[in-house]
């Protein structure tokens, strides 16, 4: 877990010198807060979760990693749509879809 961390954090870094806008997401909390199961539920479960929120483009079978990150980037939609709250700090947050 370390590992990923301070890969996270160099990509975080990295991507903040292209002026580009980074949030933290928790893709398990936040298919908790919209209602659709997580992936211990079945990957097959999760994703028609995802499709009745509107997402397509997945592939027929989709890895829990790409179900994940399929979560994250719909959140990042909702937070720039301005549907998110964000707990913490502004220097540490994670953002949330509102319920």
């Amino acid at each position: 877990m370390r590992k990923l961390t301070t890969r996270g954090v160099a990509l975080k870094k990295t991507l903040q010198t292209l002026n580009l806008r980074v949030i933290e997401v928790y893709p398990g909390g936040a298919q908790d807060i919209l209602h659709i199961p997580r992936k211990q539920q079945g990957l097959k479960l999760l994703k028609q979760g995802l499709e009745k929120l509107g997402l397509d483009g997945l592939t027929e079978k989709p890895s829990d990693h790409e179900l994940d990150a399929a979560t994250c980037a719909y959140i990042g939609k909702l937070y720039l749509e301005g549907k998110t709250c964000m707990y913490g700090t502004e220097d540490y947050a994670i953002i949330m879809p509102r319920e």
